[in-house]
């Protein structure tokens, strides 16, 4: 039963693996040991940009890369469906310039190619917008303890805004040391997959207030077509999920 004009489907991975080099070898033993057809919504940033020249070289599909990386753009067996990143931060920066009226930025980004992009997109932008880049803070450690030492120069710098350029769990030890250090005078400011409500739903509400700025539309909420589709589809099989 199910499958594809009668061609069962069969999924396949080796989880566990944590750096970018360790899910680089576990694709190219799925290609080249497993021989599996393609590859589907593996990797995020710095994963899918490593992954891009192989599959291509070895005509592999590889669907839905978990990135909106510009540089996916156009290149053959990759099938992309994020919105870009260079295009989220145009927007992004635009709207709390000129309708928030922010002129002070900061940004806490993540130590890898995802996080550069958007810290470089920031210091690019600010002549043309007229802004300041005040602090920019990176955070290295993907499953940090305490980030007490990076809230505390962030807020030295009196930013009007906060950028967070993270990972779920980066952004939610940056936002509940914030709420712990009192300090309430700032605008802080999600981008990409981490604009999403349950991901910024912190102890004690301190995530309340951020601004989530992403192109993704809900999936709960949206009226368009392909989303709506989803839904419909999603209710079929499995049911009370999104």
């Amino acid at each position: 039963m199910g499958g594809v004009n009668g061609r069962q489907i069969i999924t396949k991975s080796y989880p566990g693996a944590s750096t970018t080099a360790d899910k680089v070898a576990n694709t190219k033993k799925l290609v080249e040991q497993d021989q599996v057809f393609g590859l589907l919504n593996f990797g995020g940033m710095p994963v899918a940009l490593a992954l891009s020249p192989y599959v291509r070289e070895q005509k592999v599909p590889y669907l839905f890369p978990h990135t909106g990386a510009g540089q996916m753009d156009e290149q053959r067996y990759i099938f992309s469906s994020f919105p870009y990143y260079e295009d989220e931060c145009r927007y992004m920066l635009s709207y709390l310039v000129n309708d928030r009226g922010y002129r002070k930025l900061a940004i806490v980004y993540a130590d890898n190619v995802y996080g550069y992009l958007f810290r470089d997109a920031l210091q690019a932008q600010s002549e043309a917008l007229g802004y300041e880049v005040v602090a920019s803070q990176v955070v290295k450690d993907m499953k940090p303890a305490t980030l007490a030492t990076e809230v505390a120069a962030l807020q030295d710098t009196d930013p009007d805004a906060v950028i967070m350029a993270l990972y779920v769990e980066q952004a939610q030890k940056l936002l509940q040391q914030k709420g712990l250090a009192g300090w309430e005078d700032v605008q802080m400011v999600s981008t990409g997959s981490l604009t999403d409500a349950n991901t910024l739903n912190v102890a004690c509400g301190y995530g309340e207030g951020t601004i989530g700025l992403a192109f993704y539309p809900d999936a709960a909420t949206s009226m368009e077509p392909g989303v709506v589709q989803y839904r419909e589809l999603m209710s079929q099989c499995h049911p009370g999920r999104t």
